[in-house]
C-alpha cells in the first residue's frame, strides 16, 4: 500500500473506528465492490465523495423556478424540497453520529456553521417554495406533481448508486435500513404528503 493509502486508512479508523471500517468493507464485498473498482485503488473508497448530491440539484431547481417564475414546475420543486428536508433530518434521528461522518466526508463546517448551512440548503428552500406556491393562486399541487418529484428523485438515486439506493459515497456511510427508511420517507412525503398539505 502507498503512504497516502495508509494515511487515509488511519484517518478512517481514527474518525469512524476500526469496527465500523470492517463493517463497511464487509458490506462492500457483499455488494461486489472492491478496492480495484475505483480509479484511486484506495481501500476506503466508500467514504470518498463521488458526485453532486441531490440537495444541490434541488437548490438549483429552486433558484430556476424562483428567477424565471416557472409556475408549472413550482409544485414539483416544492414536493422535492419537502422530501429532501424530511428525509435528511430523519437520517440524523436514525443515526445521530451520521452528522460527524457527513461533515468529515464532505469537508463541511462544524458546530453552529453546520446548522446555518443546513437551514440554508434544506429548510430554507422548503419554506421558500411553500411561500412561493401559496402566493401564486394559479398554482395547485396535484398528486401528479408529487409523483413526478418522486420519480425524479428515485431516478437520480438509482443512477448514482447503480440501483442500490445506498448513498454512502455521495453523503456519508450509513446502515442499509437507514437509507431505505430515508428513501421511503422522501417518496411518501413527495408523492402523498405535500400534495395533501397544499
Amino acid at each position: 500500500m502507498s503512504d497516502s493509502s495508509d494515511t487515509a486508512s488511519f484517518s478512517v479508523e481514527f474518525v469512524l473506528g476500526e469496527k465500523y471500517k470492517q463493517k463497511q468493507l464487509e458490506r462492500r464485498r457483499r455488494i461486489g465492490i472492491n478496492s480495484s473498482s475505483g480509479n484511486s485503488g484506495r481501500e476506503d473508497d466508500e467514504i470518498v465523495p463521488r458526485s453532486v448530491g441531490y440537495t444541490q440539484w434541488n437548490c438549483a431547481s429552486v433558484l430556476l423556478v424562483s428567477v424565471f417564475q416557472i409556475e408549472t414546475l413550482m409544485p414539483i420543486v416544492l414536493c422535492s424540497c419537502i422530501g429532501v428536508v424530511l428525509s435528511f433530518h430523519l437520517g440524523f434521528l436514525l443515526e445521530p453520529d451520521g452528522v460527524a461522518r457527513l461533515i468529515k466526508q464532505n469537508n463541511l463546517p462544524t458546530g453552529w456553521k453546520f446548522h446555518i448551512l443546513n437551514s440554508l440548503i434544506h429548510v430554507g428552500p422548503a419554506l421558500w417554495m411553500a411561500y412561493l406556491v401559496s402566493s401564486c393562486p394559479s398554482v395547485d399541487v396535484a398528486l401528479s406533481d408529487g409523483l413526478w418529484a418522486s420519480c425524479l428523485h428515485l431516478t437520480w438515486g438509482l443512477f448514482q448508486t447503480k440501483g442500490t439506493l445506498l448513498l454512502d459515497k455521495v453523503y456519508a456511510p450509513m446502515a442499509r435500513w437507514s437509507w431505505y427508511a430515508m428513501w421511503v420517507t422522501a417518496v411518501l412525503s413527495e408523492s402523498l404528503l405535500t400534495p395533501w398539505l397544499f
